[in-house]
C-alpha cells in the first residue's frame, strides 16, 4: 500500500525520538498492517498514530468492559499524571491521555513523548519524572481519600528510579558519592538500609509535591477528568 497524501513525516519523527532503524521499520510495518485490516486505500497518519500506541502501550482490549465507578477512578488517575506533567518544568510533554484499556494490564494510560533524544538526565529531570509517576496515586487519594492497587507499576518504576538516583548517581545525602555497585543487592546491609531509608523519604517528599500541585489545580483536574470520561481519549 502507498502512503496517503499529507502524511506528516516531521510529526512522526517528533513522536519517535530515540527509536533505532529497526524500531521505525516495525512502526511502518504495523501501520501498513492496520491499513490492510481496514481495507484502506493508503496508509494514513492515523495508522501511524495507532501503530505507535500499539508499540508503546499494546493493542486495544475490546473485551474489557469497565463500569462507571472504575472508569471514573481511572480517569482521575490519568488526569493526575497529565496535569502534574504539565506543571513540572522538565517533564516530557503529554502526547495523549486515554481510559481505553490496552495491553495486558493497562486500564488507562498517559503517553508522554520526549521532545528530543535524552542521553543524560539531571536530578531535577529525574525528580519531575518521579513526580509524574506518583501523580496518579495522588489524584486518587485527593478525590477518594483512599488509594487502589492501580498504582503498582508506577510505584515499581519510581522506586527503582530513586534507588538509582541515590545508589548509582550520587544524588542522595546519606550515601553521598558512594556508588553501591550495579547490583544493589550486592551492597552491604548497612549501606542498603541507609539507601532504602532515604528512598522512602524522597518518594514521600515528591508525592507530597504532586499532591500539592493537584490541590492547587483541582478545578483543572475535574475538567480534564470529565472531558476524558466523555471522549475517552484526549490528545496532548
Amino acid at each position: 500500500r502507498q502512503l496517503c497524501p499529507g502524511v506528516n513525516f516531521e510529526k512522526i519523527a517528533e513522536s519517535t525520538p530515540g527509536m533505532a532503524g529497526a524500531n521505525l521499520a516495525n512502526l511502518v510495518n504495523e501501520a501498513a498492517l492496520l491499513a490492510a485490516r481496514e481495507h484502506a486505500e493508503c496508509i494514513a497518519q492515523s495508522h501511524f498514530s495507532e501503530a505507535l500506541e500499539r508499540i508503546l502501550a499494546g493493542p486495544i482490549r475490546t473485551n474489557r468492559l469497565l463500569d462507571n465507578t472504575l472508569r471514573e477512578r481511572i480517569a482521575y488517575h490519568e488526569a493526575g499524571h497529565a496535569l502534574v506533567a504539565y506543571h513540572s518544568k522538565t517533564a516530557d510533554p503529554v502526547h495523549k491521555i486515554s481510559i481505553v484499556p490496552r495491553g495486558k494490564a493497562a486500564l488507562g494510560y498517559t503517553l508522554q513523548i520526549p521532545a528530543s533524544d535524552q542521553y543524560l538526565m539531571t536530578q531535577t529531570e529525574l525528580e519531575d519524572r518521579v513526580r509524574v509517576l506518583l501523580a496518579g496515586r495522588a489524584a486518587e487519594l485527593l478525590i477518594y481519600h483512599e488509594v487502589s492497587s492501580g498504582a503498582e507499576n508506577d510505584l515499581e518504576r519510581c522506586t527503582a528510579m530513586v534507588r538509582r538516583m541515590i545508589g548509582h548517581f550520587g544524588m542522595g545525602r546519606e550515601l553521598g558519592l558512594l556508588h553501591l555497585g550495579r547490583d544493589l543487592n550486592q551492597a552491604s546491609s548497612r549501606s542498603l538500609g541507609l539507601a532504602d531509608a532515604e528512598v522512602s523519604v524522597v518518594l514521600e517528599k515528591i508525592f507530597q509535591e504532586a499532591s500539592d500541585i493537584l490541590r492547587r489545580h483541582r478545578d483543572s483536574l475535574e475538567l480534564v477528568t470529565r472531558e476524558l470520561l466523555d471522549k475517552e481519549v484526549l490528545d496532548g
